[in-house]
């Protein structure tokens, strides 16, 4: 008896070391949780200081501008985590949430109608990405439709530039059949990798000379009626694959913001309303988008509907820019077309 009353003796004190270790592992669990709850809120907060902080200065808040969208997913995470748990710490990621709903409304808008406003013109945007895959000629075969069904006006793209020299002569030749006029600039170092195409004619163009960076920019304008427009068409530093906090992406973001500030320099010195297209690269709480934000209205913001997502679910770095004292915005739409091609943005004026 009293072997057995030992073993019972045992068995208690094995239990209740165990049920210590299973609370104190509950209780640091509990504590790494709030802790992460705070960084990751504090992290969104600041986030929108990436789009006016110059990454030539600074690191850490243009990269959380740049990783925007995940924090704010992530902190939905938490608030069901502590609402689920029905703690008072879901407070945190919910204020978190409210004070970075920036980053969600450049993003997605309420698509209640899939009707376009009459308008005065129709441009579109896309990167192209070199027509790189198998289905080349089915990739401007799409673009085509696509400018038919929607009876686009002016259409810029990026890298519209291929090693198939045959190949580029025949697209931009499948392309004339669409649009009458063109610009599609040559520079000392070769083509450029931007193409306007117009179904009204074009008066000045110029290619926008970047100080310490490739030439990625240039400008056309567009006559319509009596009405002369001016087009910017750019082209950021991609930067690659790279994210941050690398020293890729860092030199590409510096290099963005240089391209940005000149870009917008050379914005504000036009006499004529201006109509900005253009792959940045960047994410909506960059600097380099809040350098042409400041200058010209995000046609989003003002008309949007859906997704703004241009590469991927979370990832917006195509846009249209618009003079908003000479143009109203009458639709912003970013459509899909091929899984190896970007989607392309177009957006209806009236002025």
């Amino acid at each position: 008896m009293k072997k057995s009353g030992k073993r019972v003796k045992t068995r208690k004190t094995g239990r209740s070391a165990s049920n210590r270790n299973s609370r104190l592992s509950g209780k640091l669990c509990h504590l790494v949780t709030i802790l992460l709850t705070f960084i990751l809120a504090g992290m969104l907060g600041f986030s929108f200081l990436g789009r006016y902080m110059n990454p030539e200065n600074a690191v850490l808040f243009p990269a959380l501008g740049y990783w925007a969208m995940y924090l704010w997913i992530a902190n939905l995470i938490m608030f069901f985590v502590w609402l689920f748990k029905w703690k008072v710490w879901a407070v945190f990621p919910v204020v978190s949430l409210f004070v970075g709903f920036h980053c969600i409304s450049t993003m997605v808008k309420p698509d209640f109608s899939e009707e376009k406003l009459p308008c005065d013109l129709k441009i579109a945007t896309l990167n192209v990405g070199g027509f790189e895959g198998q289905d080349k000629w089915e990739q401007v075969h799409e673009i085509l439709k696509y400018v038919d069904r929607n009876n686009v006006n002016v259409l810029c793209l990026q890298e519209f530039v291929t090693a198939d020299s045959h190949f580029a002569d025949s697209a931009r030749e499948s392309f004339r059949s669409k649009f009458k006029y063109e610009y599609v600039p040559d520079d000392e170092e070769g083509r450029m990798d931007l193409a306007v195409f117009s179904k009204h004619p074009m008066a000045s163009r110029s290619i926008v000379r970047l100080k310490k960076t490739p030439s990625r920019a240039l400008w056309c304008d567009i006559v319509k009626g009596n009405d002369t427009i001016r087009i910017f068409n750019v082209h950021l530093d991609a930067g690659g694959d790279a994210v941050p906090p690398s020293d890729a992406w860092h030199v590409a973001a510096k290099d963005r913001a240089r391209q940005a500030l000149a870009i917008s320099k050379e914005v504000r010195r036009s006499k004529l309303p201006v109509i900005l297209c253009g792959e940045f690269g960047d994410v909506p709480t960059s600097f380099s988008y809040g350098c042409i934000a400041d200058v010209l209205s995000d046609g989003f913001d003002e008309c949007g509907i859906g997704s703004a997502s241009t590469n991927g679910w979370l990832s917006r770095t195509n846009y249209i820019f618009t003079d908003k004292n000479e143009f109203n915005g009458e639709f912003y739409v970013t459509s899909s077309l091929m899984e190896n091609l970007h989607r392309p943005v177009m957006m209806g004026l009236s002025y």
